[in-house]
């Protein structure tokens, strides 16, 4: 390890627990707080693929911290970024899609009687046994995306369009 290289782990020793607070309470506010760590690690990323020298310039004149927090900003509000490309487009659709793909209505008949319940779960059985378990994470372990996401190595992007299938196919053996 160079002598930069040292100079950067130690700064970022130093400041790292700041950033992520700066991150998380000013940046990555409410309901994409939750993103805040990812946010960081893609800010992280782009500071540390610059040039040596880049590094050493801004390590001199002490705009790490500036550089890093711009870059959060930057990258949670454009959708062209990496980071709303990976995570935030899909916040709206996984609120949408998290939610069984059959509306029942509110008869008396307990749901485990009713033909489309029955239709629906027999559906899950029958499904790919990776579709099966992601279905069975999101719905009756309750797990989120984020926690499947790290669960399972699986990007969100990819979680979400496995989602929408297993709903479509859901859907189209149950004719609803």
């Amino acid at each position: 390890m160079n002598q930069l290289e040292k100079n950067i782990n130690k700064w970022f020793s130093k400041n790292y627990e700041y950033l992520r607070r700066e991150v998380s309470n000013n940046i990555a506010t409410e309901s994409m707080n939750v993103y805040s760590d990812e946010l960081l690690s893609v800010c992280l990323e782009s500071f540390l693929t610059r040039t040596p020298e880049q590094r050493q310039q801004m390590l001199d004149d002490g705009k790490i911290q500036n550089f890093v927090l711009r870059c959060c900003s930057f990258q949670i509000k454009s959708s062209t970024s990496p980071f709303y490309r990976e995570s935030r487009r899909f916040k709206m659709s996984a609120r949408e899609d998290s939610e069984m793909p059959i509306k029942f209505s509110d008869d008396d008949q307990p749901l485990e009687d009713r033909d489309d319940y029955q239709c629906m779960m027999n559906a899950i059985e029958e499904l790919h046994w990776y579709h099966r378990t992601l279905i069975q994470e999101k719905w009756f372990n309750k797990m989120s995306f984020q926690d499947m996401r790290k669960k399972y190595g699986i990007t969100l992007s990819s979680l979400q369009n496995d989602m929408r299938l297993i709903y479509n196919i859901i859907r189209n053996k149950c004719q609803c």
